[in-house]
């Protein structure tokens, strides 16, 4: 359970970060929440930081990056919520 906190409290600040706009700490942020995620194989929060990190690199300009989380979410997570929203933001790119 401690570990699962610590990386529930990576991922809020990532939220705090990504509403204050600076998606480059938000990104470092949600890097370290997704690995901690894997670790644990909490899957409904590694698709939720599989999106955010997908968004936070379109808002950084790094498209390339951003195309392969949102296809790796759905990919893994085909029928969650966030996989609806990467198709959305994938569809947006184009």
């Amino acid at each position: 359970m401690e570990q699962f906190d610590a990386a529930a409290a990576e991922y809020d600040q990532a939220m705090d970060l990504i509403v204050g706009l600076q998606y480059p700490f938000a990104h470092m942020k949600l890097e370290k929440a997704y690995e901690q995620f894997c670790r644990l194989g909490a899957e409904e929060y590694m698709a939720k930081s599989l999106f955010w990190l997908g968004y936070c690199s379109e808002q950084l300009g790094e498209f390339v990056q951003a195309r392969q989380r949102y296809q790796e979410l759905i990919m893994r997570f085909p029928h969650s919520r966030e996989a609806n929203r990467a198709e959305t933001a994938l569809d947006e790119m184009d």
